[in-house]
């Protein structure tokens, strides 16, 4: 297997900053280079959206009725609605933001979006939006390094009417996902929380059989293909678990909240257990995706532990807004600054990226500052903490380029 670099923390020191040490000028994260860990494609037609389909983004709902009579009703929506319609220079009203989109090119909405706030490389499970840009396309509407992570449910789910058993399955599928690796991804991941969810049997090659039978008959029954059924998704999770192994891979799981498709309750991170503790998996980093909110400090608990364990708040940025001050804290309070990774979860809107980055950076700053004013950090180890969590530590875990600038 691969040796990977870690995340270190040379140079800290072992001791807390005296308590009498002089105040020091509040952090200001703004001009730091950002590497977004998890994210996801835009839609084609990203500038034309309507009321309903625009507000979908701001909300986990998919029902109209709450996208349209209550969504604008919530805090994420009046702190983005004022934020964008002050770059657009319109009314802090939907229709007039709306117009405003429409009327600007994709490039330039990205532009005015996206400048200034950091972003040097962004990794796409491009697997969504379905019909999303392709990676190629998408690359070039933005100004950061694009860089793929395979969803492996997508992966099996193209190949599985083209296949005549389950062994045939499995060969098919660890061929597309070594190819993967070689065509440059750097990271699988799983939203096996969505189907089955995260509390899982040992993989039986038995019920394995027998479920990939009825997912066939299931295909052919609704035509279109979505794997449900626990046994195998369960033995093809393990067998790119040890892919991932054998090339030193990350392998990033979604945890805690997500749309209506998901039984929470089965989407907490501690579920993942047996695979934390599993020798032969030892060597995977694994990312617990946005925060494993509500679960938040079942996550930062993990990462304290496993040392294979690394946590990204995607999605809690933008999503929670004024709560991603107390969600950092409680990750804080057990995690180490070199295990957490900012990541937006940005997905058919670019809106997202510019949420997550400015909102993420003042919440980690006013975290920061009071652990300075404390006494616990220094102004300096304080600053340290910040790039590891907004760029170094994804930097280091996914092998990108460790030596970003702060254009962007």
């Amino acid at each position: 297997m691969a040796v990977r670099s870690r995340p270190t923390t040379r140079g800290w020191g072992c001791g807390v900053a005296p308590a009498f040490q002089l105040r020091s000028m509040p952090l200001d994260l703004s001009p730091l280079p950002l590497i977004d860990a998890h994210c996801h494609s835009l839609l084609r037609d990203f500038t034309q959206l309507d009321e309903a389909a625009f507000l979908g983004h701001f909300s986990e709902s998919s029902d109209p009725q709450q996208l349209l009579h209550h969504v604008p009703h919530s805090l994420f929506w009046h702190g983005a609605q004022r934020l964008l319609s002050s770059l657009h220079g319109c009314a802090p009203e939907l229709p007039a933001l709306l117009e405003a989109r429409r009327k600007t090119a994709p490039a330039e909405l990205i532009t005015r979006l996206l400048s200034g706030q950091g972003y040097q490389a962004m990794l796409v499970d491009r697997a969504y939006p379905p019909h999303g840009l392709p990676l190629e396309e998408l690359q070039a509407l933005l100004p950061a390094r694009l860089y793929e992570v395979v969803r492996i449910e997508a992966v099996a789910e193209e190949l599985l009417p083209q296949t005549s058993g389950l062994r045939a399955l499995q060969r098919a599928f660890g061929e597309a996902l070594r190819r993967a690796v070689e065509a440059g991804a750097v990271a699988f991941k799983s939203i096996i929380a969505y189907r089955a969810g995260l509390r899982l049997d040992a993989p039986s090659e038995s019920k394995a059989r027998a479920a990939y039978k009825r997912e066939i008959e299931a295909a052919e029954q609704s035509g279109r293909v979505r794997l449900q059924e626990a046994p195998l998704l369960a033995i093809l999770l393990r067998q790119a678990l040890e892919i991932a192994a054998e090339h030193g891979l990350p392998f990033q799981f979604h945890t805690g909240f997500g749309d209506q498709d998901l039984d929470l309750r089965l989407a907490d991170p501690l579920h993942l257990r047996p695979i934390l503790r599993d020798p032969g998996l030892a060597g995977v980093p694994i990312v617990l995706l946005h925060a494993g909110y509500p679960y938040v400090r079942q996550a930062g608990y993990l990462a304290s532990t496993y040392p294979q364990v690394y946590v990204d708040w995607s999605l809690a940025a933008p999503f929670l807004h004024l709560g991603l001050e107390p969600l950092l804290a409680s990750l804080l309070e057990l995690a180490p600054f070199s295990k957490l990774l900012f990541g937006s979860d940005a997905h058919g809107i670019p809106e997202h990226w510019l949420l997550a980055a400015r909102w993420s950076k003042r919440a980690l700053g006013q975290v920061l500052n009071r652990y300075v004013e404390r006494g616990w950090l220094s102004t300096s180890q304080a600053s340290d903490a910040a790039h590891l969590m907004l760029w170094k530590n994804a930097a280091i875990l996914f092998r990108l380029p460790s030596s970003p600038s702060a254009r962007g």
